[in-house]
C-alpha cells in the first residue's frame, strides 16, 4: 500500500515542476521589434491612454550633460507658464513654473518598452541628447534609434521609431495638474509652443 507521505511528496513534485515549466521568460523584450508605418494614427490619444495608467515617472531634474541651455528662451528659468500641451491627463490649463529652459531637437517616437513587450505611440518628447549615437543629426521620419531617456520605466534603452522633430528650445517645468493630484516636478519635455504666459 502507497503511503500518504509519498503521495503528498509526489503531488507537491509536480505542482513545482508545473510552476517552474509555467514561469517562462515572458519578460524578454525583442529588442528589434519592428513598428508598422501605421503605427502613429490616434498617437495622442494613445500616448495619453498607455503613459498614465501603470508606468512610473522618474523626474529627477537630471539633463543630459551635453545638452545646451537655451540662450534667449521665450520662457526663461523661474517664468510662471499656462501648459497647453496633452501629453498626459491634467496637463492642459495647468499653471506651472519653467526650472530649465535648453536649445535642442525634440523628437516624437514610438518606441518597444524594455520593461513588457508592450509598445507606446507617439510619445512627446524625447531631446536629440537622450538618443543613442545620434550626434547633431537631423533624425528623419522612419529612423530607428535606441533611447537613453529615462522619463518613464521601460524607456532606457528601449528600440524606438522617430515619427516627427523639431529644431526648437525644450522646457522642463514643474506644474500643478488640473486634477488636483500634487505637483509634478521636473517634468521634461514640454517645447516652446506648448506653453504661453501665464494669464
Amino acid at each position: 500500500m502507497i503511503k500518504k507521505p509519498f503521495i503528498l511528496a509526489c503531488i507537491l513534485l509536480t505542482v513545482l515542476v508545473l510552476a517552474a515549466c509555467g514561469n517562462s521568460d515572458t519578460k524578454k523584450v525583442n529588442k528589434n521589434i519592428n513598428l508598422a508605418p501605421d503605427d502613429h494614427l490616434n498617437m495622442e490619444t494613445k500616448h495619453s491612454v498607455t503613459e498614465n495608467t501603470d508606468v512610473e515617472d522618474y523626474n529627477t531634474g537630471i539633463v543630459p550633460p551635453n545638452i545646451k541651455k537655451a540662450s534667449t528662451p521665450a520662457y526663461p528659468v523661474g517664468s510662471r507658464v499656462a501648459v497647453l500641451a496633452t501629453h498626459k491627463e491634467g496637463m492642459k490649463g495647468a499653471k506651472g513654473t519653467v526650472v530649465g529652459a535648453y536649445d535642442s531637437t525634440a523628437y516624437q517616437v514610438d518606441y518597444a518598452k524594455t520593461s513588457d513587450v508592450r509598445e507606446v505611440k507617439g510619445y512627446k518628447w524625447i531631446v536629440q541628447e537622450e538618443i543613442q549615437k545620434s550626434n547633431d543629426k537631423l533624425l528623419q521620419p522612419g529612423e530607428h534609434v535606441t533611447l537613453e531617456a529615462d522619463h518613464l520605466s521601460g524607456m532606457r534603452g528601449a528600440r524606438a521609431r522617430i515619427i516627427s522633430g523639431k529644431k526648437t528650445n525644450v522646457y522642463m517645468i514643474n506644474y500643478q495638474l488640473t486634477t488636483g493630484e500634487a505637483k509634478e516636478r521636473n517634468y521634461k519635455w514640454v517645447i516652446e509652443s506648448e506653453l504661453m504666459k501665464e494669464q
